[in-house]
């Protein structure tokens, strides 16, 4: 549920956090709750008011760190293709994907929305179940794979918004050439995201100034003004 808070188009970080924690406080070995929880924390931080981008990438740091750690030698094997299940099911889809765009209408009581969130969740078991991908549930490195709607998110082990948050708070912090390193390993997972392919020419283009390549920085402002033509950001840049 608190997952599901964190993917909605406007997300609400405090129901996020408020389930989240509650999912910790009952299982408080969950590597996968545990991660989410700290990506849900960063992205409150991002979206109070100051922001803390330092706070910020502190949980997002030990959140990368936990989801890149080396895999145990005994660890089980995923499918081959990363996508099918035994009975040819695609992973990742199902009630919790379809949960997504059914809580995302603000008109919802707080009541309604968690009686359909947990329906959906239920849904989701089943057809885990009834897939052979019951496994892949236990196993999921942080519960955004299994909300995520699009197929590349439901197998990437690090999530997109992790990424996402990262450049965030370290375009806050003018580190530019991380943010771009960042935005770039947002694309290689959804390489069609607008926000991802603005911010990367924003901070290709202060770099590039920065390094008095002027014409490469001009290149870089004129891309994000073309997807975003009404920013004054990259106008002023």
């Amino acid at each position: 549920l608190g997952a599901l808070f964190m993917s909605w188009s406007e997300p609400d970080c405090d129901a996020a956090l408020r389930n989240l924690r509650e999912a910790h406080r009952l299982e408080p070995g969950s590597s996968p709750i545990r991660v989410t929880l700290w990506i849900a924390s960063a992205m409150s931080l991002l979206r109070s008011s100051p922001r803390d981008p330092e706070g910020a990438l502190q949980y997002l740091d030990r959140a990368l760190h936990v989801l890149t750690a080396p895999k145990p030698a005994n660890a089980p094997e995923k499918a081959k293709n990363g996508l099918a299940t035994p009975r040819g099911h695609l992973c990742g889809s199902g009630g919790a994907a379809a949960a997504v765009l059914a809580l995302g209408k603000a008109e919802k009581s707080p009541e309604e929305t968690r009686w359909k969130a947990t329906r959906a969740v239920v849904m989701r078991r089943e057809e885990l179940a009834q897939g052979g991908d019951l496994e892949l549930a236990l196993e999921c490195k942080s519960y955004l794979q299994l909300v995520a709607q699009d197929p590349q998110q439901r197998i990437a082990e690090v999530p997109f918004l992790l990424y996402m948050l990262r450049t965030v708070a370290l375009c806050d912090l003018c580190r530019w050439e991380e943010a771009v390193s960042d935005c770039r390993r947002a694309l290689g997972i959804n390489p069609n995201d607008e926000t991802a392919q603005y911010t990367l020419n924003i901070a290709s283009g202060i770099l590039r100034a920065k390094g008095g390549k002027y014409d490469g920085a001009v290149a870089c402002f004129s891309k994000a003004i073309r997807l975003r033509p009404v920013s004054t950001e990259a106008r002023i840049h």
